[in-house]
């Protein structure tokens, strides 16, 4: 025996087979090798050249797959609901794979930071690189530009109006929300170019004079304290 009652792994039996005679288990066997500083060390020692032939014929067959599984990897099955009831569908996979990922395009420590839970990298990785010639210039710069400044001014709106006592909620009436904010710019825009009629419509419109264009004249007209010409003579 190799092992003990309490150390044993088998279920324990109402009458051992020292007093029945049966299910006696066979003697273990217990190697003993008499191995050197290298070969204590060595991985591959006590593997069957048997095993590791069958082992090799596994991972060529996972290759194998693994290789006409990458040959189709531009489509993706798919359940599709429909009003009929479920179908599968074939959709693109929109993932290009010979992009660089943003973490490996700077390798300098002192680079931009990546945070690798949340995958967000907030700083350009190549501030010197001709903005012309880089796809990428941090996440922040995609959070000032494009319809990510049109939704963040959506939800400023929405917070505002609500405050003020509209009945507006940006989650549950997306739709209602957006149409109030178109109507609001509309109207916004109304305002202004109104306001600027009635500046130019008083005041005239500085376009129209060159001395105001330019903001310089070549004219030189003097005042004494009531405001009286005294050289000069002013034009208006």
């Amino acid at each position: 025996m190799t092992h003990d009652k309490k150390a044993c792994m088998e279920r324990p039996k109402k009458m051992g087979a020292k007093w029945t005679n049966k299910h006696i288990a066979p003697d273990e066997k217990i190697e003993t090798f008499e191995l050197d500083y290298d070969g204590k060390r060595d991985r591959s020692s006590n593997i069957c050249p048997d095993e590791d032939d069958d082992e090799d014929a596994m991972k060529v067959d996972e290759a194998k797959v693994d290789e006409s599984k990458q040959m189709d990897f531009a489509k993706i099955e798919k359940r599709v609901r429909t009003t009929g009831g479920g179908s599968t569908g074939t959709v693109r996979n929109l993932r290009i794979r010979e992009d660089t990922a943003k973490y490996l395009l700077n390798l300098d420590v002192n680079s931009a930071h990546y945070d690798p839970k949340t995958r967000f990298m907030r700083d350009d990785p190549l501030p010197d690189v001709d903005p012309n010639e880089k796809f990428y210039g941090g996440d922040n710069q995609y959070r000032v530009s494009g319809q990510a400044l049109e939704f963040k001014q959506l939800n400023i709106h929405a917070w505002e109006a609500f405050e003020k006592g509209q009945d507006i909620h940006m989650q549950a009436a997306s739709s209602q929300a957006e149409l109030l904010f178109r109507n609001y710019k509309i109207i916004k825009e109304k305002l202004k170019s109104g306001m600027k009629e009635t500046i130019m419509e008083k005041y005239g419109n500085a376009t129209s004079d060159k001395e105001l264009l330019m903001g310089q004249t070549e004219r030189h007209v003097e005042y004494d304290r009531a405001c009286r010409i005294i050289k000069g003579h002013d034009v208006k």
